[in-house]
């Protein structure tokens, strides 16, 4: 028996999701949201509010993909709970569970929306080579919670992202595959970087893609904190002492609800 579903839809620097609040509903099964977030149409994937099972936060988040796998963490999801949360008068700061930890997030401004997070230490790995497609490419493993390879490059223009992306993405280097961001450094503060995201393909942003990108370019490539990073839904900040957390700050926006039936 199909029953309705209400979801929020809200973007992140034009990251897409549709928002399930279970909180009072009962969680349902991981087969049930996999296949709401592939129904999803236009979106990037499926968050799932829940209660939290840790006294600290207050929520858990889960985020599926639209081939119903499911991510560790997603930095613009979380600023979409956040401003779903303070817009129904949750308040302004909040601490949101994700499998990859608990993660901070504070409303900054309401018009236009931003909000800040604290997405965790990022952990940069020394450079690496590989090969795919007749190429030699050279990329930084970076972690934030969820793995993502950097790739610098001259133009993020030229790169061919429907080939290019999906390959290494899913490279025998890579067991359970990875986020993969081709980056510019456009000077000593700025960069330039488009994304193929594990689960999703190619998105118009990647919150924990920019943290990783604009760690891996702190750490490797001389850029300094505050770093602008432009992806093609936005332009987005990255504050990183090279040490402690990562803050990102971006936009949100809600564009509407749905109600979708499920069975």
């Amino acid at each position: 028996m199909a029953t309705n579903v209400h979801l929020e839809l809200l973007h992140g620097a034009e990251n897409a999701f549709g928002l399930l609040d279970d909180r009072t509903g009962g969680q349902r099964s991981d087969a049930v949201y996999a296949g709401i977030a592939t129904a999803l149409k236009e979106t990037d994937g499926l968050l799932v509010l829940l209660p939290s099972s840790t006294a600290r936060a207050n929520v858990r988040m889960r985020m599926f993909n639209p081939d119903g796998s499911e991510a560790e963490m997603c930095g613009n999801g979380i600023r979409c709970v956040a401003r779903y949360l303070s817009d129904r008068g949750e308040g302004g700061r909040f601490v949101i569970e994700t499998v990859a930890g608990d993660i901070g997030a504070r409303v900054l401004s309401g018009v236009p929306y931003a909000v800040e997070t604290d997405i965790g230490v990022p952990r940069v790995g020394e450079e690496r080579r590989l090969e795919a497609g007749g190429r030699e490419w050279t990329y930084v493993p970076v972690s934030v919670g969820n793995p993502h390879a950097i790739v610098f490059v001259d133009d993020v223009e030229a790169i061919d992202l429907a080939r290019w992306g999906p390959m290494l993405s899913t490279h025998q280097a890579f067991p359970g595959g990875t986020n993969v961001h081709f980056v510019t450094v456009l000077d000593g503060s700025t960069l330039r970087v488009v994304h193929w995201e594990r689960g999703a393909g190619a998105t118009r942003a990647c919150g924990t893609g920019i943290v990783a990108s604009a760690a891996a370019a702190m750490r490797l490539r001389g850029v300094n904190s505050p770093v602008a990073v432009r992806v093609p839904g936005g332009v987005l900040s990255v504050v990183w002492d090279g040490e402690g957390p990562a803050l990102l700050t971006g936009p949100v926006e809600r564009t509407g609800a749905r109600e979708l039936a499920v069975t």
